[in-house]
This record gives structure tokens, C-alpha cells and sequence, in this order.
């Protein structure tokens, strides 16, 4: 049997092996997320009850012209920037998405909540030494956003961003991984629909 969540967009679609996974779910339409935070990751699960994911899914294809101006500025480092100029604005993103998803996930008690056994569940795999966390982000870019980033230039964006997802994450994290809908992912299947 499988649990297949969409992102917002409908674009992408996730199918996850319900025989390994004891819990999914579409992480930012939950009601209790909705309330604590703008920046969180898009879907949550347990795999094989011993690892934790934090999937964050940017779907970047298929823009207008007018819009790669802005997609070119999510994925190049601001050299001018006096604060932590290595990390692109998706790195960023990144880091307030999962920041914030840890931190709920982990004082949910504070707060009044619809799903407190969920919350509660998760808070239990945090906490357990034993259970590794994986944090994924799916990023769905097309080949060539022209005039301004061919290809060859958007695998070296690729490779840097993944490279400063493991520096920054390195410490709360057992394994970061950078895929997108051409990679063959070990946990689950993702198909783009056009």
C-alpha cells in the first residue's frame, strides 16, 4: 500500500512505501503549524521507525521569463551581504523552514494543539539518541534558465547548495540530501506532473 502527498502546486507527487513509513504527513497544511509559524518544511515522516525526515520541496520549473530574474537571486550568493555571504537565499530558507519545524515539534506541550498524539510521537523519535534525522530538500529546477544560467552553471549552483546544506546542518542532522524528480530517492518515489 502506498501514502502519496502532493505539494501545493499539484506539480509534484510523492509516493511513500506505507509498509516502511508509519507516518506522513503534509507538514505546513497542519493547523497546529499554521499557527506557530510562517517557515516550515513541507511534508514530515518516520521511516522504519528509527529515522525522522524533514522534506522541504522548491519547485523552481516551468517559470516566466519575467520570474527568473528572482529564481537567479534564490540560488547565487549575495557577495555583498555582511552577514553569512556564503549561503545562497535558499540556504537560508532552508534553515528557518527546519529551525522552526524542530522547534515546534519540539515544545509542542507549550502550546494548545489539535493533534497533540502526533506531536507527541514525534517529540518521542527527537529525543531518541537511536532515531537519525534526515532533512531533504527537493529542488525542482529546468535545464536552462536563459540568457542568464545554462546548465553546466545550474549543476554547479546544484553541487554548492548541497555542499553548504551539510556545513550548515551538520550538527542536528545524520544525513542532508539534495534531490529532485530525476533522482532515484531510496525512501520514496516523486514524479513531476506537467
Amino acid at each position: 500500500m502506498e501514502i502519496t502527498l502532493k505539494t501545493e502546486d499539484e506539480k509534484l507527487i510523492f509516493t511513500f512505501d506505507s509498509t516502511r513509513w508509519s507516518l506522513v504527513k503534509a507538514y505546513d497544511t497542519l493547523k497546529d503549524v499554521n499557527a506557530f509559524s510562517d517557515s516550515k518544511v513541507d511534508f514530515i515522516g518516520v521511516l522504519d521507525e528509527n529515522k525522522v525526515f524533514l522534506i522541504e520541496v522548491k519547485n523552481l520549473r516551468n517559470r516566466p521569463p519575467n520570474a527568473s530574474d528572482g529564481i537567479i537571486k534564490k540560488l547565487q550568493v549575495d557577495e555583498d551581504s555582511k552577514y553569512d555571504s556564503k549561503n545562497q537565499p535558499i540556504i537560508k530558507e532552508m534553515l528557518d523552514c527546519v529551525k522552526d519545524s524542530l522547534l515546534f515539534m519540539t515544545l509542542h506541550q507549550r502550546y494548545e494543539t489539535v493533534e497533540s498524539d502526533l506531536w507527541i510521537k514525534l517529540q518521542s523519535f527527537l529525543t531518541n539518541k537511536e532515531v537519525k534525522i534526515v532533512i531533504i530538500l527537493c529542488l525542482e529546477m529546468d535545464n536552462e534558465y536563459l540568457p542568464k544560467i545554462d546548465s553546466q552553471k545550474l549543476k554547479v549552483i546544484r553541487n554548492t547548495i548541497e555542499k553548504r546544506l551539510k556545513a550548515v546542518f551538520s550538527r542536528i542532522t545524520d544525513q542532508v540530501l539534495l534531490i529532485d524528480s530525476q533522482s532515484n530517492s531510496p525512501f520514496f518515489k516523486i514524479k513531476y506532473q506537467t
